[in-house]
């Protein structure tokens, strides 16, 4: 088995990568437009029952709230994908280069004046997501292989995820987004 993939550390990948992480087995998309459907909606009974029945402490604090979930709830879909990207400092733009062979995994990465090398066995990877996009391999807990799934070439993503199934077990889960 010899399976080529590709990643690049860019806007698009690091979003993806922390919406994943933040809103877990759910769409993103879909979690945060209800999410923020639902305080709208909470934030303008509040605001009617306000006007109706005249400014009280409880609807004001309860109508705060409100406003604070939907703003929070805003930063973790937008700002924190660009929080996370800077951090990258140097790495951003870095392109990694995977080689998956029955035994190990290969990793290249090179861009921006940084260049390494690396070769893993499956045995250290603790767990791994996938989406319909990327796959996360996950060495420890500061440390993730993003895998970009329409990269992936001479070996179909279904034997890539056979083979780590295989070592992960119960520890490779997939996200239907």
């Amino acid at each position: 088995m010899k399976i080529n993939a590709k990643s690049k550390n860019n806007y698009k990948t690091i979003k993806n990568y922390t919406r994943t992480m933040v809103f877990r087995k759910t769409n993103p998309l879909k979690k945060m437009l209800i999410f923020c459907l639902i305080a709208v909606v909470l934030a303008a009974v509040l605001i009617l029952e306000m006007y109706l029945l005249g400014a009280h402490a409880v609807p004001i604090v309860l109508l705060i709230i409100a406003i604070l979930m939907l703003l929070f709830e805003l930063f973790l879909y937008f700002g924190l994908p660009r929080i996370r990207y800077h951090e990258l400092a140097e790495l951003k733009g870095c392109t990694n280069e995977y080689v998956f062979t029955s035994d190990s995994i290969r990793i290249t990465a090179y861009d921006n004046g940084y260049s390494g090398e690396e070769r893993i066995d499956y045995t250290v990877l603790r767990r791994a997501i996938e989406t319909s996009k990327y796959l996360y391999l996950f060495q420890n807990k500061g440390k993730v292989y993003i895998v970009d799934k329409s990269s992936i070439t001479g070996g179909t993503t279904e034997a890539l995820q056979e083979k780590i199934r295989s070592v992960l077990d119960d520890r490779y889960v997939k996200y239907n987004y």
